[in-house]
């Protein structure tokens, strides 16, 4: 079991993650109301790992990744879209270390 912000996920819903992305609907991670929560409680660990992942892809800050097609994004929609970017980076990570752990 891995733990991410606060729920635990087994392998096999790290892969449907990894294959399909949130939007397939995660358990905790469906409604607004719990990805702002799941935003402000762990949202130095979110920015950081996301504007790391940003700026390895493009250059750029992950709000500014996000919202670059969208003149009208709203504060609610780009919370809820980091906390899925944050779990869709940290299942690939966590999968690449569980596989590489299993291949040892």
């Amino acid at each position: 079991m891995f733990t991410l912000l606060g729920e635990e996920l087994d392998v096999d819903k790290l892969r449907d993650i990894q294959n399909h992305g949130m939007a397939g609907g995660v358990s905790g991670f469906i409604y607004t109301s719990e990805l702002e929560s799941k935003f402000d409680n762990w949202s130095d660990e979110i920015l950081q790992t996301c504007d790391q992942w940003a700026d390895d892809v493009d250059g750029s800050c992950a709000i500014h990744y996000i919202s670059r097609n969208d003149n009208d994004y709203h504060y609610d929609q780009i919370k809820s879209d980091l906390v899925w970017l944050y779990m869709e980076i940290k299942a690939d990570e966590y999968l690449q270390e569980f596989e590489d752990g299993e291949e040892n």
